[in-house]
């Protein structure tokens, strides 16, 4: 019953994706693309705005929803909940303004089934999506707006250009990121030397003079250096705008046979063994000056996944992008971009870590990504010029060269990193298994993914 559901509702967001797609290359204007004509209003007049949501509303987001509500500006938020439990389509109270929506297998599906077809969500964040590829697919296929339309030149100058223009398909802006994180490959300088971002090549010449004294991650097994050289780094080989893939391509299959020198078991190394790299994520300039600036830490390098442009170090916003969708009415689209704005204000994008901590961390303040408005960013830069966050205290001070290091660090990454489907991971988990275990080599396992993963990919395109 339930794998017949699954198939009815895949069908039918196939079928109207199509129609989407279709609709939006008509015109340039998302507006033209509405199928929803009038906004709906509450009984005293104020536009409502429906904010897709998925299990929680993380605290500050449902504090400026509070604010947004009690400003007096003619739009009121109203929260839409696609629980990931088997409850029907209630609501939850009136208080809560938030309706609940069910179904742990097919919460996604109802969600992008109410996002095509329209009048049932306006303004779509990405971490409502229990599978963020599924929001990948549905920006490609035309069902967010061009939110290029609704900048001003005073909005666009307070944020980053280069995180704007990362996030753009074809001049188009379908998901805008509120924070940001870093995601990298780390090595000690001594073992890897100083470039930033190597290449497979480059890779292999430092491990080769350093494996004698180091080992090359934490736990150097071949499934552990395939989940920290290749898995975390796998939409590198998966184009959702095009819907291709290139598991063939030389730096697969070479990591794939890289993989396959390592035992398969733990092969019980010492602790006190140092790593030859391991994988990183920064969360805020403190985060990353901790690890690769502070002169009382062992210099560090910021080498990238092993890549064959020397590229392979990521912009990662997976949870923090937000869309309006291309089927809300004109009117609600225009409230649905000024509550946006106010997601992306200084004051926001500053206070957001501080509201995070309270919320999560007790009030020891943490980072939780970097802010896309500039005078946020710039404003973070300078406290850490003055005082370190309570972990990081044993810790020098920032200074203006290091920060000035970050922010080019940051402004040379040109890729993003994203997650595959669930349908996807499957296929590259089966065969990988098989090539991790001796039974078919690096190239027949990346022919085998390759064929499986075109078909796939056709059946949803």
């Amino acid at each position: 019953m339930i794998t017949k559901k699954i198939f009815t509702l895949c069908a039918a967001v196939l079928l109207l994706f199509s129609e989407c797609s279709s609709e939006s290359s008509s015109s340039n204007s998302p507006l033209s693309n509405s199928s929803v004509d009038n906004a709906e209003k509450t009984s005293e007049g104020d536009v409502l705005i429906h904010i897709a949501i998925g299990d929680y509303v993380p605290t500050p987001l449902y504090t400026m929803i509070s604010k947004f509500n009690q400003s007096d500006n003619g739009y009121q938020v109203k929260l839409v909940n696609y629980k990931s439990d088997d409850s029907e389509k209630t609501a939850v109270g009136d208080n809560s303004g938030q309706t609940a929506v069910g179904g742990l297998v097919t919460a996604d599906m109802d969600l992008q089934m109410d996002i095509v077809q329209g009048g049932v969500v306006d303004l779509v964040p990405d971490m409502t999506f229990h599978d963020t590829s599924n929001y990948d697919i549905l920006a490609q296929k035309g069902a967010f707006v061009d939110l290029n339309v609704f900048f001003d030149d005073a909005l666009r100058a307070e944020l980053d250009p280069h995180i704007l223009e990362l996030h753009e398909t074809d001049g188009k802006l379908y998901q805008i990121p509120l924070f940001y994180n870093i995601e990298t490959q780390s090595g000690y300088s001594e073992y890897v030397g100083t470039k930033e971002n190597w290449t497979f090549d480059e890779m292999i010449e430092k491990w080769e003079k350093a494996k004698d004294e180091t080992r090359f991650i934490s736990w150097p097994t071949r499934q552990n250096v395939y989940r920290e050289s290749i898995e975390r780094n796998m939409s590198t080989f998966v184009d959702y705008e095009t819907m291709t893939c290139d598991f063939i391509s030389p730096d697969f299959i070479q990591l794939l046979d890289f993989c396959q020198q390592f035992p398969i078991t733990d092969p019980h190394i010492s602790d006190d063994t140092p790593c030859f790299m391991r994988h990183t994520v920064f969360c805020g300039i403190q985060d990353m000056h901790s690890v690769i600036c502070d002169e009382n830490a062992m210099p560090c390098t910021l080498v990238g996944y092993p890549s064959s442009d020397g590229n392979g170090s990521f912009i990662d916003s997976v949870g923090e992008r937000w869309s309006i969708c291309t089927k809300t009415a004109p009117e609600v689209q225009e409230g649905a971009w000024m509550f946006l704005t106010s997601l992306l204000s200084e004051e926001y994008q500053y206070e957001h870590d501080q509201m995070m901590s309270d919320w999560i961390n007790e009030g020891n303040l943490v980072e939780y990504g970097f802010p896309i408005n500039t005078a946020a960013f710039q404003h973070k830069a300078e406290d850490a010029q003055k005082e370190a966050l309570w972990r990081y205290e044993d810790l020098s001070l920032m200074t203006q060269a290091e920060c000035d290091h970050i922010t080019d660090f940051i402004g040379s990454l040109s890729k993003m990193s994203a997650p595959i489907d669930g349908a996807l991971q499957t296929i590259v988990d089966e065969e990988i298994g098989a090539c991790l275990a001796g039974e078919q080599t690096g190239e027949v396992t990346a022919r085998n993914i390759q064929g499986r993963v075109e078909i796939m990919l056709s059946e949803k395109s």
